[in-house]
């Protein structure tokens, strides 16, 4: 004897046919009387191995290594490979970004003392001023002057603006922001866009007012020439 299926088993199978009609897996997810429930570890260590491959994905060290500014000024280190090789156009080298250049060009030499202050008539008879040995600190009120200083400083302060300072060593600078008053008339923003290279060590603390000036080791400082100003 043939029984038709009741209500509730033919609504089954119809769902069942609707199933496999959209997706052939469908059929095989669906558990049949008897079957054991199919094995799903391995689609669950799918993403578990996706996320392995991405953490073993090489790391571009561009993108994870960053650079001293005290050392590197405001190169990045992207500038500093893609200058790897290079050696700079002896042509290329002056006051600016050579210290052999800056002390050849000396025009006014101060002696060295236990502080010694340069002040903003400096730019009246000088250009390129060399400070003795024996300098623990120095304070520079003149701007747009180059200085050789020969000596391992305590403090270096610079007030004036536009200055280029060589220095063996310097534990702390100091740009300060504020006002320098010339000849008693005219009024100059002070504290920004000045360069101070070291040569022996690098400077245990730095105070930036003005987040313009840039400190880097003396022999990087043709390379910080061709890197982005300063903001």
């Amino acid at each position: 004897m043939i029984r038709s299926a009741s209500g509730p088993a033919l609504l089954r199978r119809a769902v069942v046919g609707s199933l496999c009609l959209v997706s052939l897996s469908a059929c095989g997810l669906l558990p049949q009387a008897g079957d054991s429930a199919p094995d799903a570890a391995p689609a669950a260590q799918a993403p578990e191995a996706q996320t392995d491959a991405a953490a073993q994905e090489p790391v571009d060290p561009l993108d994870s290594v960053g650079l001293d500014p005290l050392e590197y000024g405001n190169c990045t280190s992207q500038d500093v490979a893609d200058a790897e090789g290079e050696t700079p156009d002896p042509q290329d080298l002056d006051i600016s970004n050579d210290r052999a250049s800056a002390q050849a060009e000396v025009d006014h030499t101060v002696a060295g003392a236990e502080t010694v202050t340069i002040p903003v008539e400096a730019e009246e008879y000088a250009s390129v001023i060399s400070i003795g040995p024996g300098t623990r600190h120095a304070v520079i009120e003149a701007s747009h002057l180059t200085y050789v200083i020969d000596s391992g400083l305590e403090t270096l302060t610079i007030r004036g603006s536009g200055n280029i300072v060589w220095v063996d060593s310097v534990r702390s600078v100091v740009f300060e922001e504020g006002t320098i008053v010339k000849h008693g008339l005219v009024e100059l923003d002070s504290g920004y866009y000045n360069h101070v290279f070291w040569r022996d060590s690098a400077p245990v603390s730095e105070q930036d007012d003005t987040d313009t000036n840039v400190i880097a080791r003396d022999s990087l400082a043709h390379l910080v020439a061709s890197c982005s100003p300063a903001s």
